[in-house]
């Protein structure tokens, strides 16, 4: 008969999990957020366009931890 392995948390099974939720995370933070900033009429970064302000929090937030999950 053979031991069996403790069960593991379902989250860290998989060196991606953690990065997937970070993912949905990210976006689940960002979108309010943005909303915000356009309600107020806020200028995050200085006087970067609120266009390239969402591209570089899409890129550099969700598509990177999107990617690292899915190379891990």
């Amino acid at each position: 008969m053979t031991a069996s392995a403790p069960p593991r948390f379902a989250l860290f099974a998989y060196g991606f999990r953690p990065f997937f939720l970070a993912a949905g995370l990210s976006a689940v933070l960002a979108v309010p957020a943005w909303v915000a900033m356009l309600a107020l009429g806020s200028m995050p970064l200085g006087a970067l366009p609120p266009q390239l302000w969402h591209a570089h929090e899409l890129f550099y937030g969700f598509v990177v931890a999107a990617l690292a999950g899915f190379l891990g």
